[in-house]
């Protein structure tokens, strides 16, 4: 047994090796700089830039962006300071940029840092899951591994410096919160800390973050208690909250009034929600299913067209089976939220937005894992 496990865990290592290998090679090849100067890590670096030459705290600790802003308020748009997502991914290239001295060693070198941190928690996150999901099957982890690794979303944003880049990282923390750890104050405070950064490294994730704890939890056949889990969730989105409101201080204090920030919030909030386009949120469905497809090699339609059928036909426990079946459909509602709510940024950013749906990926790679391993232990019981 021990040689079968350890020749499991090589395989294993060998996946995030190889994963590891093509990331590096695609941060040289386009030799560390953002393919075009306006993109939104070309903004981040840019707003990091000014925090560099002029301080953090400048304009309030907001951002300026080379960009038109799209507001309301007069002042934002002469100063082209950015209100709209929160600056932490910024806040961390200047922080780095402190330490080599140097935005340009950043640009280069400073994409090992979501890339080493997401393999880490890749390792950690996919250990963890299959133990638990499919404690006699083995090679569970590296075909867990093998199958993530295929997804293009992977090499093209886990190198990423913008908050995209750190949604992954993220996304796994949660999931693991209530599977991994046993519950304690401690765990609250630390999902309470992962919403709170999340949120000011990028709000596109923040409902996939709130559901992540509750779908892995619908995932694992050793369930803590689902009330620790809500409270977990609950902890997420009280840190969600916080960064929020800590961002609007900011905002108000750089415009001198509560109310100016206020409009500008609230008023770029409605103004995004509005698709401009004359889309609907049932066409916008429609049309992110098959972007997704671009990040993941599959859509949303044809995750659940092959994971519906796939639990219905796995020779578990009925309960078991609705359990995985609320994960797919919880995961899925999860990724839809924020692009349904936020229509015209989504179809502004339909190249970006997408990664979200790395969630419901994982949870559609392990519905067809679970189908295996459950056919392959009848086999051999």
């Amino acid at each position: 047994m021990k040689s079968f496990n350890s020749w499991a865990t090589a395989a294993a290592l060998l996946v995030l090796a190889l994963m590891a290998i093509k990331s590096t090679v695609m941060i040289y090849q386009n030799n560390g700089q953002p393919e075009i100067p306006n993109t939104w890590e070309g903004n981040v670096f840019h707003g990091a830039q000014v925090y560099f030459d002029q301080g953090i705290t400048s304009n309030s600790g907001l951002p300026i962006y080379p960009m038109d802003h799209d507001t309301p308020i007069q002042k934002l748009r002469e100063t082209r300071v950015y209100t709209h997502f929160l600056p932490g991914d910024s806040y961390l290239i200047w922080a780095m940029s402190l330490m080599t001295r140097s935005t340009e060693v950043v640009f280069k070198y400073g994409r090992f840092v979501p890339l080493i941190l997401t393999l880490f928690l890749m390792w950690i996150f996919s250990q963890t899951s299959t133990e638990l999901l499919f404690p006699r099957w083995r090679w569970a982890q590296p075909a867990f591994l093998a199958v993530m690794a295929i997804a293009p979303n992977f090499y093209k944003w886990s190198i990423s410096l913008s908050g995209v880049g750190f949604s992954s990282v993220c996304v796994m923390l949660a999931m693991l919160l209530p599977i991994r750890f046993k519950y304690s104050p401690k765990i609250l405070l630390a999902a309470f800390v992962l919403g709170f950064v999340s949120m000011y490294l990028l709000m596109t994730q923040i409902f996939v973050l709130c559901f992540a704890p509750i779908i892995a939890w619908l995932l694992s056949p050793q369930k803590e208690k689902f009330q620790n889990t809500f409270k977990i969730s609950i902890a997420i989105g009280l840190g969600i909250t916080t960064a929020y409101i800590l961002h609007f201080f900011q905002v108000a204090s750089f415009l001198e009034s509560w109310a100016l920030a206020w409009q500008d919030q609230m008023g770029t909030f409605f103004a995004r929600g509005d698709s401009r386009q004359g889309i609907s949120r049932l066409e916008l469905i429609a049309q992110y299913s098959g972007h997704v497809r671009s990040f993941f090699r599959v859509s949303v339609l044809q995750m659940l067209i092959t994971g519906l059928p796939l639990i219905a036909l796995t020779p578990e426990l009925k309960s078991r089976r609705l359990q995985l079946l609320g994960a797919l459909l919880l995961s899925t509602l999860a990724c839809y939220i924020f692009p349904t709510l936020m229509r015209h940024t989504a179809l502004m950013h339909w190249h970006v937005f997408p990664h979200i749906f790395m969630m419901l990926y994982a949870v559609w790679v392990f519905v067809i894992l679970n189908f295996i391993s459950q056919k392959w232990m009848r086999r051999h019981s």
